[in-house]
Parts: structure tokens; sequence; C-alpha cells
């Protein structure tokens, strides 16, 4: 209960969350309850290996990684291509399309880089500028595994293809956005392998699912 209650305040005083619940200081999605579920996951089950599909400003990855260090345990990569081309690869809807192919990539690259190295997690953080398909090959066994990569259909099916046969017996997927329609493909290849465990509501736009592995 300790080493929570010393990982969550660490979080939060980084995150500098608003009455938004979102982070005032990096970019993304990632709320506080969501945040601090992540991080509750690597107190209780100490994962060696956490793996984030799905970087963008580092607002889910650096409360990870804080988690880990605080422990002085495990190890987290952030796998994204910070690319417009990976980013819309498959979507459908125009205005996600124009949204996402209107980014810069680079500074929100460059931003979370600087975020990790700013915070000095670099001894339990590591960022992969890579796609998912590219880097899955890096990974033998994963104890968490956090979805929340490209949401169409295609990509996060190959996500899931890709990286749930490598998450451990008892180990723990969370799983970004399981209500979208365009992700109902890749949520059915984790419940056929998965016990579901909770889900956080709190996410503008969508809920986030915790999985058990099998």
């Amino acid at each position: 209960m300790r080493e929570q209650k010393d990982v969550l305040k660490a979080i939060d005083e980084v995150m500098l969350y608003g009455h938004s619940g979102m982070s005032g200081r990096i970019t993304g999605w990632c709320s506080r309850d969501k945040a601090h579920a992540l991080a509750t996951a690597v107190v209780e089950f100490r994962p060696e290996v956490t793996v984030e599909l799905g970087v963008w400003g580092g607002a889910s990855l650096v409360p990870l990684a804080i988690a880990h260090d605080v422990l002085e345990h495990g190890h987290v990569y952030g796998v994204d291509p910070w690319t417009a081309d990976a980013a819309i690869r498959g979507v459908q809807e125009v205005e996600n399309l124009e949204w996402w192919g209107a980014r810069d990539y680079e500074a929100i690259y460059r931003d979370c880089l600087q975020a990790v190295l700013d915070l000095r997690l670099t001894s339990r953080c590591t960022v992969i500028r890579a796609t998912s398909e590219r880097a899955h090959s890096l990974f033998d066994e994963i104890d968490l595994l956090h979805v929340d990569g490209n949401h169409s259909e295609a990509a996060s099916t190959l996500d899931v293809f890709l990286y749930l046969p490598k998450v451990r017996s008892g180990g723990h997927v969370f799983f970004d956005d399981v209500d979208w329609h365009s992700t109902e493909n890749a949520v059915r290849l984790v419940e056929e392998r998965c016990e579901k465990v909770t889900e956080i509501r709190s996410e503008p736009g969508g809920v986030c699912a915790v999985y058990r592995m099998r």
C-alpha cells in the first residue's frame, strides 16, 4: 500500500492533471484514472517487461516508467513509429484522416523523448521508434501489454495478432477504446484468450478494458 501511494503521488506531481483529468504537461489522452490503473498494475504484478503500443506524447508511457522507477524493478518499452503513414493506415473516416495527417510527428516524438530524459527515466524506459510490426520480434515474453496504437480494424487486429501470444499466462493486457467499432475484431481476439478484469470509463471518448491472460 505504501509503494502504491508513493508511485501515484510521484505520477501526480509530474503529470500536473487538471480538472478534466488530463495531463497539463505531456501531450496525449491518458486520463489520471487510467494512468493510476496502469501504475497500480505495475505495483501489484511486478512486471519485468511492460510493452506499450502507441506512445504519442508519452501520457501513459511516463506514468508506467515512473512506476517501474519508484519500484526499482522492471522496464517499459514504448513502441511508436511517429509517422502520418502509420497513424492513418486503414483509417476510413475523413475527419480522422485529416486530423492525423496534419500532426507534427517529429515535434511530438522529440517532446516524448525529452520528457523521459528530463525525468531521468531512461534506466526504466526505452522508446522504440518503429511500427509494432517491425518491433514485435524484439520481445520474447511480455508481462504487461498496453494496446493503444492505430485503432483501425486492420492495425488493431495486427497488434493483437503479433503481441498477444507473447503475453505470459497470468499477464495483463490494457486495451484502449474497446467500445470503438473499428476495434471490435481485435477485442474479440483478446477475449478469446483472456478474462476481462475491469473497465476504465473515465477515458475521453472511449473505454479502456483490462484483461488477464489465461
